[in-house]
């Protein structure tokens, strides 16, 4: 019940954000870009490993 009570205070708080002419404080290009730059940065540690391991 603890999850369904705090989903729904996540909804009415997503529905208060995002009203019409509301504007969120951290522009949300800002999260798909963090979110891009990790994966980015994982992919390139994940393919160098073995490179690194042999020096």
């Amino acid at each position: 019940m603890e999850f369904g009570m705090s989903f729904m205070n996540c909804m009415l708080m997503a529905e208060e954000t995002f009203s019409e002419g509301k504007v969120t404080a951290i522009p949300l290009a800002y999260g798909v870009f963090c979110a891009t730059y990790d994966l980015c940065l994982g992919l390139y540690f994940y393919t160098r490993r073995s490179q690194w391991r042999a020096a």
